[in-house]
């Protein structure tokens, strides 16, 4: 888990993804060939912290170590969609087209290491970590 986590540590806490300089699609985490149009090439961008909840659902039994229930939400940032964990929400609070903003939070702490990952808040919601 650990060379994943640092592999793509420029994604999860920096919030950036890849465009593809032959066809213009972004990417996150990071792939070594555009799944567009086979392109290489590849230039580092900064994705957007705010968007809209496109589809959703509710884990009311999460694995092991995840919240219960669990709001898992693929969001639209613009030219990227995004999974991730819509928290700080009531399963009947969560929407299609709900506005949102990107987060890191601590996900866990697994022998001695710390992991860091994406959450979304819904907008309006200050809480940081």
């Amino acid at each position: 888990m650990l060379p994943d986590y640092w592999r793509d540590a420029k994604h999860i806490l920096r919030g950036e993804g890849d465009r593809c300089t032959q066809c213009g699609y972004v990417v996150s985490p990071h792939r070594k060939i555009c799944c567009r149009c086979g392109g290489t090439e590849f230039e580092s961008i900064r994705l957007p912290k705010e968007g809209t909840v496109y589809s959703y659902i509710t884990n009311y039994y999460s694995p092991e170590g995840l919240e219960n229930p669990c709001n898992a939400a693929i969001v639209d940032l613009g030219d990227r969609k995004l999974y991730g964990v819509v928290a700080e929400c009531e399963p009947e609070e969560i929407k299609v087209g709900m506005p949102v903003r990107r987060v890191i939070r601590k996900i866990k702490k697994e022998n001695g290491y710390v992991y860091y990952g994406v959450r979304f808040l819904p907008k309006g919601v200050d809480k940081e970590c």
